[in-house]
């Protein structure tokens, strides 16, 4: 339906729109599902082409909380380094210079027991070449045994004690295939070791020096006699002083004894000297 020009309108004013009608050129009303995006447009909420999903990570980056390539873990140290809290390398320094100290006190103590010997053996040879008269002690002495006591001069066994002068001795027990001895230095035989374990008891009224026991000796079953070792037996003993110590009056102590002899033989027999002038006590040991 069309209307007659209005003779009011100015001229080259376009034609009034009919009452209610939308002006022109508007654009249209939006749609009742919400704006729609263009063409090659994302969605709403959408990333556009070439972003990562949400939640996704970027183009040659790792997952979320994972390490980048070629980085440790969170909170692992880096490559190379040791792991938080070790404690440092405890150097060994300490432990040679242990065994060496240890060592050297064994061999100063082996020097001064062979020095203490030395003096003994010469004050005993003085006081046997000496022109002074002997005495016998009489008959029902005081050297006769009593009721219990210890037999001087007897021959003894294992467990059983027996007396040389003012020093009784009980030897205990006796092992032998001993490759070692020591506690911070090891001290190998040449064959092998045989270790006597034995108490010492001083009976007399002074002191009783323990360094007499480089005078004991041992005997294989062939006959063959050792002498005593004294570095294997100052090695044998956790206190490495006591050969350089005395016995005090009515007092004991506990020994180790040590013998190198040829691998594949035992002791036999021992012989135990209370000083380098005594006669000696001998002990069947098996």
């Amino acid at each position: 339906m069309t209307y007659p020009p209005d003779p009011q309108q100015p001229y080259g004013a376009g034609p009034q729109q009919p009452y209610g009608a939308p002006p022109p050129n508007l654009p249209p009303p939006p749609s009742s599902y919400g704006d729609q995006p263009s063409y090659g447009q994302p969605q709403y909420g959408q990333p556009a082409p070439g972003d990562p999903q949400y939640g996704q990570p970027q183009f040659n980056q790792p997952p979320y909380g994972q390490p980048a390539y070629g980085q440790p873990p969170y909170g692992q140290p880096p490559h190379g380094q040791p792991p938080y809290g070790q404690p440092p390398k405890k150097s060994s320094g300490g432990k040679i210079a242990l065994f060496v100290i240890g060592g050297v006190v064994a061999l100063c103590l082996v020097f001064g027991i062979i020095g203490a010997v030395a003096y003994n053996m010469r004050d005993t040879d003085s006081g046997s070449s000496s022109d002074s008269p002997s005495y016998s002690a009489p008959l029902g002495g005081s050297d006769a045994p009593t009721p219990g006591s210890t037999q001087q001069g007897s021959d003894g066994a294992l467990n059983k004690p027996v007396r040389d002068g003012d020093a009784e001795f009980v030897v205990k027990s006796v092992k032998c295939g001993v490759t070692s001895v020591g506690q911070y230095t090891q001290y190998k035989p040449k064959g092998q070791f045989c270790l006597v374990d034995a108490t010492v008891k001083n009976l007399g009224s002074s002191p009783l020096g323990l360094t007499v026991a480089s005078a004991n000796e041992a005997f294989t079953k062939s006959g063959e006699k050792y002498d005593l070792d004294i570095t294997g037996s100052v090695a044998a003993n956790e206190d490495t002083s006591k050969f350089l110590s005395d016995v005090a009056p009515g007092s004991s102590t506990e020994v180790t004894w040590a013998w190198d002899i040829p691998a594949g033989q035992t002791i036999t027999k021992l012989t135990l000297y209370e000083s380098f002038g005594s006669d000696g006590v001998s002990v069947t040991v098996s």
